[in-house]
């Protein structure tokens, strides 16, 4: 569609030397994305000399994140209860948030993300037999003490 043109335009426009991967949730072989070394200092040298001296951005020291690690299996309707509560009173201050967990009587893993209030989760592959079951996410945003 037409969007989706002007999307990898503008994103060209960014950076040409960027390789595009159209997907549907993220669905791409993880060789194709991981350890691809794309980063190339001399490369950026070349095209932007100044690159190592422009000290003109600052880093807003009010931005953190925050893993949490639980081992063992949750209780679905507890766990959407904490993750709505989070995002209700604090999705304003929440820029990015994903993770996995492994619900109670349930073979599948379910990973979640989202942005801000936006929340979006799905089952995924199952356990392995013999996998120790443990729920991970991350919180990026602001004011996450």
């Amino acid at each position: 569609p037409e969007n989706i043109r002007n999307l990898i335009n503008r994103i060209k426009t960014i950076n040409s030397n960027a390789r595009i991967l159209p997907s549907i949730k993220t669905n791409v072989p993880l060789e194709q994305v991981l350890e691809q070394r794309c980063f190339d200092l001399d490369r950026v040298l070349e095209f932007e000399p100044e690159f190592l001296a422009d000290q003109s951005h600052m880093h807003d020291s009010s931005v953190t994140s925050v893993a949490i690690i639980i081992d063992g299996e949750m209780d679905y309707f507890k766990f959407n209860e904490w993750i709505q509560n989070i995002l209700t009173t604090r999705g304003v201050d929440i820029f990015r948030f994903k993770g996995i967990v492994a619900i109670k009587n349930k073979t599948e893993k379910f990973v979640f993300q989202g942005v801000h209030m936006l929340l979006d989760g799905e089952k995924i592959d199952t356990w392995k037999e013999g996998e120790k079951k443990i729920s991970k996410a991350i919180f990026i945003g602001r004011n996450l003490n």
